[in-house]
């Protein structure tokens, strides 16, 4: 414990530093069972500053972490929370052991809970790497809640276009987070593999693809090089589930909209074979009417008169019903050809009509 000491007491000043941070990293390699109670029971040492108890229950939780000795993480995390609670970086600790015990369920609460602290660390890059993470975790679970969102779309968004809104602002702050992590600290992997899982959910695979073969590439050469390594592996081959994902997402929105298209077009032919069986009913009921009109007249000077008055009003008849068919689902303007030729039948037929009734 005394070479502890000695060795933890030059960051006393740098607490809330990730110097600090990665200090307590290297000093994690060196334990194991036969050395991990002494640090334990330096947690609970009264005797000791609260840095020095402090620095024990980090080194303690960044062995049980590594190891990914999960129930001991959560063990000595509760027990010490009111004891440390009011430390700089508990919070961020206390986050860190929930992203690693969370289910699927309750990434969107850790995401929540992660975003109320992003004020107080906007500083400290290892917490905005630990949020940068969570977001690409819970959005690669939920690919649907991210996305392409058009114009159309977000002018009248509906409940799903509003969560992809959402879902794209927040890839977005965590893009931000990350690339500042990367700014600060250029040689450490893990920034830019989680830096190519955003950019992977945010559709650009390129970046995506060289961020994380770069990070995989600056993997220090260590004990834990292989196991590192293999996660990282797992997030590049990941890109490639949400390229699958986001084109077949593509050609099912191509296909709505060509069946959108299909449904206007079969509409339309309803709309005419009605249009044009309305008007043959009525030209039949017209001729009908006709026939009977001369069976009673005798005189062959009269019948030309009264034909050529059925074949105005019979002209008038055909333009009317076209007018009216057409105007009744479309703008005047949107047929306007079919429109004009109609009124030229209309006013024929009333020439017609009213040249008969001047020949005597």
């Amino acid at each position: 414990m005394k070479e502890f000491k000695e060795y933890i007491a030059k960051y006393q000043d740098k607490a809330n530093t990730r110097e600090y941070e990665f200090a307590i990293t290297e000093k994690s390699k060196t334990l194991n069972a036969d050395n991990l109670d002494k640090y334990l029971s330096g947690i609970h040492d009264t005797n000791e500053d609260t840095f020095i108890r402090f620095s024990c229950f980090f080194l303690v939780y960044t062995y049980y972490r590594k190891n990914n000795l999960l129930s001991d993480l959560d063990k000595i995390v509760d027990e010490n929370y009111s004891l440390f609670k009011s430390q700089f970086l508990f919070p961020f600790l206390y986050i860190m052991k929930e992203a690693k015990l969370s289910t699927i369920n309750q990434l969107d609460r850790l995401l929540s809970e992660g975003e109320k602290h992003l004020e107080m660390y906007k500083d400290y890059i290892g917490y905005l790497n630990l949020y940068t993470e969570i977001c690409a975790k819970y959005y690669e679970v939920n690919l649907d809640l991210r996305g392409e969102v058009s114009e159309e779309e977000q002018e009248n968004p509906t409940d799903e276009i509003q969560k992809k809104m959402v879902g794209n602002a927040r890839l977005k702050k965590a893009l931000e987070a990350i690339e500042t992590c990367c700014k600060e600290q250029s040689d450490y992997h893990k920034f830019y593999v989680n830096k190519g899982r955003i950019y992977a959910l945010l559709g650009d695979y390129d970046n995506a693809e060289k961020f994380i073969l770069e990070g995989i590439s600056k993997v220090n050469n260590d004990s834990y090089h292989d196991k590192t390594v293999s996660s990282y592996e797992g997030a590049y081959n990941n890109v490639m589930n949400i390229i699958s994902y986001d084109k077949a997402q593509k050609t099912i929105k191509l296909c709505e909209k060509k069946q959108d298209l299909l449904d206007k077009s079969v509409k339309g032919i309803q709309i005419d074979n009605l249009k044009n069986l309305s008007i043959l009913s009525t030209v039949i009921a017209f001729l009908l009417g006709g026939v009977e009109a001369f069976a009673n007249i005798t005189d062959y000077f009269v019948i030309g008169k009264v034909m050529l008055m059925y074949s105005g009003l019979f002209l008038c008849l055909i333009g009317f019903i076209s007018l009216l068919a057409t105007m009744s689902i479309f703008k005047f303007k949107q047929k306007l050809l079919p429109n004009l030729l109609a009124i030229l039948l209309i006013v024929i037929g009333i020439l017609i009509f009213a040249l008969t009734i001047i020949i005597r």
